[in-house]
């Protein structure tokens, strides 16, 4: 997998953070998002409707893994830290 800037990081509990990177039109078509927590559960699936990539608030406090698979199947993960404040 590559890497994936998740912006800003950390965030609070209502805070709300971009995945910033350039998606070409092939990458876009079919992209999804899947946001899963420390324990290895999905907490969330999306396909995004607009770009940059602003992800939806996960939950509580911890730390979260944002995995993207392109349209041409290429996967991307970055890490997103939620602080309780």
């Amino acid at each position: 997998a590559k890497d994936l800037v998740v912006a800003p990081n950390p965030i609070g509990v209502d805070g709300i953070a971009v995945v910033e990177y350039t998606w070409s039109f092939e990458e876009q078509d079919g992209l999804r998002v899947e946001i899963i927590n420390s324990l290895g559960q999905r907490v969330d699936v999306f396909e995004p409707k607009s770009y940059p990539i602003v992800l939806p608030r996960v939950g509580g406090a911890g730390i979260y893994y944002v995995r993207i698979t392109t349209g041409v199947g290429s996967v991307y993960v970055g890490k997103l830290i939620v602080e309780d404040r």
